[in-house]
Parts: C-alpha cells; sequence; structure tokens
C-alpha cells in the first residue's frame, strides 16, 4: 500500500492539506483526458466558493487550481514511484512563462495537483471569443510578445527536463495569460503523470513543435484549428504557396500592416518550419524562441528609429523565402 504524501514547494504561499482541499464547493473549471480542474478559494480552515463559483467577498484567501488526476487501473508500485517522482520534479520547475505547481498531495488512489491560478483566462479566449463589432482588436505588439512569452516558456521546459518530456498536448487552450498580460503554459507532462512511462523520445517534443506552430498560426490568422474541418497548417501552407500570403494574416491586423508587415512575414516563417511535414526539418524550441525573441527585437528597433530593415532577424538572412519553404515541404509530402 502505498503511503499517503503531501509536498509543497518553494514560493508555495498556501497552507493546505487534503481535506481542506476537498471539503465544501469549487468551481469546475473542466474535464479533460488527464484530469478534472477545479477552482478553489482558500479561506482560513474552508473552501469558500458559491454555488456560482463566485468566492465570497470579505472571505476568500488564496485562489488555486487543483487537478484531480484520473485514477489509472492496474497501476503498479513502479508506476507509482515514477508517477511521485515526477510530481517531484515538476514542482521545481520555475520560469515566468510557465505555471508553477505549488503542491501535491498523493495516495495509493488519489493524485491531487495545486497550481497557481491564472485569472485572465487562456490564449485561446483572447483571440477567439467574442468576434463581434465591439470586440476590441488584439494588435500586432501584444500578439508578438505573447508569442515570445510562450515560445519561451515551453523552450525552457523542454531544456530544464533535459529533453526527457514533452507537453503532447499543446494548444492554445493551455496557454494562459497572467495579470501582467504575460502567457504561461500549463499542463506541460500531465500525460506522462497519467501514464508514468520511460523518458519520451525526441519525436514527442518535435510534436510539441508543430503544436505550437499550430498556436503561431492562430495568432497570426485569428482562426481556430476547431474552425470547421480545414487543417489551419496545410491552409496557411496552399494559401503562402499560392502566393497570396497578405491574405493569410488576421483582418485585425491590417492597421499593422504598414509598418510591422516585415515582422508578420517573418512569424508566418517561423510557424511554417514548426509545422513541417518532416519532423526532422522543424527547429528545436530552444530556436523557435531565438528566432521570435530576433523578429520582436527588430521591430523595437524599427519602431524606435522608423527605419525600415531590409530583412526581419538576422536568423533568415540565409533563408529560402516562404514559398519556396512551404512548396519544398508541400512537395516532400506528396512524393
Amino acid at each position: 500500500m502505498a503511503r499517503e504524501e503531501t509536498v509543497r514547494f518553494d514560493g508555495c504561499c498556501v497552507e493546505f492539506d487534503v481535506c481542506t482541499l476537498m471539503r465544501g464547493a469549487a468551481e469546475m473549471l473542466g474535464k479533460g483526458t488527464t484530469a478534472t480542474t477545479y477552482r478553489v478559494a482558500m479561506g482560513g480552515d474552508d473552501v469558500i466558493v458559491d454555488d456560482a463559483g463566485v468566492v465570497e467577498e470579505g472571505k476568500a484567501g488564496e485562489v488555486v487550481v487543483m487537478k484531480r488526476m484520473r485514477r489509472r487501473e492496474g497501476a503498479t508500485r513502479e508506476d507509482e514511484r515514477r508517477k511521485r517522482e515526477l510530481a517531484r520534479e515538476m514542482g521545481t520547475w520555475r520560469h515566468t512563462n510557465v505555471v508553477s505547481l505549488c503542491a501535491f498531495y498523493a495516495s495509493a488512489d488519489e493524485l491531487l495537483l495545486v497550481f497557481d491560478y491564472v485569472p485572465n483566462g487562456s490564449l485561446h479566449s483572447l483571440l477567439h471569443e467574442n468576434r463581434g463589432p465591439a470586440r476590441v482588436p488584439l494588435e500586432w505588439q501584444t500578439r508578438l510578445k505573447l508569442a515570445q512569452d510562450a515560445a519561451q516558456g515551453l523552450a525552457y521546459l523542454h531544456g530544464v527536463s533535459g529533453g526527457k518530456l514533452a507537453h503532447r498536448h499543446l494548444t492554445s487552450s493551455n496557454i494562459l495569460v497572467d495579470a501582467g498580460g504575460n502567457t504561461r503554459v500549463s499542463d506541460f507532462a500531465l500525460l506522462q503523470l497519467l501514464v508514468p512511462a520511460p523518458a519520451a523520445d525526441e519525436a514527442a517534443q518535435k510534436q510539441d513543435v508543430h503544436a505550437f506552430g499550430v498556436v503561431l498560426l492562430e495568432i497570426l490568422t485569428g482562426r481556430s484549428p476547431e474552425d470547421g474541418n480545414v487543417d489551419l497548417a496545410l491552409w496557411a501552407r496552399t494559401v503562402v504557396r499560392e502566393e497570396w500570403t497578405s491574405e493569410v494574416f488576421d483582418v485585425e491586423l491590417l492597421p499593422s500592416r504598414g509598418g510591422a508587415e516585415d515582422e508578420m512575414v517573418a512569424l508566418l516563417h517561423v510557424a511554417l518550419l514548426c509545422v513541417a511535414d518532416d519532423p526532422g526539418e522543424r527547429p528545436r524550441m530552444a530556436v523557435v524562441a531565438k528566432m521570435i525573441e530576433d523578429i520582436r527585437d527588430r521591430g523595437s528597433k524599427r519602431s524606435r528609429y522608423s527605419a525600415s530593415p531590409s530583412q526581419v532577424g538576422h536568423s533568415y538572412e540565409s533563408s529560402p523565402s516562404i514559398s519556396e519553404d512551404t512548396t519544398r515541404s508541400t512537395n516532400a509530402s506528396s512524393s
């Protein structure tokens, strides 16, 4: 029988035990393949959230997110050992662009993970919700910062795990936006917690790179991968191959095109590299993060000096055009 264990990590400002977490009503945020997620307000000895999921004013303490991991039938003692070992490793990950694990509780039949609460929703909701006339457009420089933040967070997680772990389910819905307007990657390695397994290979991280490329395409196009039956990566490659590149970009970005179109095209180049059909052609996330940093730095210099560089980002100076890259990738996939 596996022993009960509660572990709190450095920087965790929440005092709790499992009875506190499990007592009373909490707002369920969602139920996924790996866990059920709750928003929990810690108030003294009680969890205080009303029936509508609203914390009562004056009573709330620290707000956290609790993930109750799904049980796996037939798990062995070795599975349990690996699961707890991974949870301890996750608790050491600290980065501005990563949602931190504050604590966990584990027993023979339960695993509860307590994370920082990130208040401003997801990148998906920011990009795709309320697309009506009253919507405030999300301007280019904000989008570019959100992309850079998310790239840095995922690159950190790929690196800190020593190449052993991958997200495996990265979407714009689990890239969250904090109170300071920074994006933070959440849910990294949760699938490995559900089914503890030996280290992931490089292919799993290259799948993450592809998923991140789709996120970049969402940022650039304003389209959701969930809209209809359109493969967003294939659609973007086709449009660019037909030399209709300007048709790719979100109509909300029209006011930005005059001064920032080079940056937008450069980020599209990065996105298409990430979604290359051949995983071997996809860059590592550390390289992707550096490319986006270069684009943003060049954009800052352009804004400061009102100069339009002939190329955006020195990483692209010797690269083929987007159309050439896309045509080559498409031809390779059809041969």
